[in-house]
């Protein structure tokens, strides 16, 4: 499938709940866990979309920000032994380069 901000949204409202897998065609990230709380915030009159993926590995933290050309993807790494994070990693793919599926 060819993705959009549109096609993502509504695939995000169809199958929140549900385990998914988001990866690069031809590149190097993927990344897989339930989907779910699909936000959506007004920022000064543009609208931003943003969902989370909960991963099986506990302290970790997935964004998903759906943007016009591309998915934004923050992944936070934590331990309650140290107080800031271990981990914090920005990415993104272009919808093109864009792969989801359903586990």
């Amino acid at each position: 499938m060819e993705w959009n901000k549109s096609k993502l949204l509504d695939f995000f409202r169809q199958h929140s709940g549900k385990k998914i897998i988001v990866e690069e065609s031809g590149g190097t990230l993927r990344i897989q866990g339930k989907l779910q709380d699909l936000v959506e915030t007004d920022m000064c009159s543009r609208i931003l979309f943003e969902a989370s993926l909960v991963p099986e590995i506990p302290g970790t933290e997935i964004s998903l920000t759906l943007h016009e050309g591309f998915l934004g993807i923050h992944l936070l790494a934590s331990s309650p032994e140290v107080g800031e994070p271990l981990l914090s990693c920005p990415a993104q793919i272009s919808y093109e380069k864009l792969s989801i599926s359903i586990c």
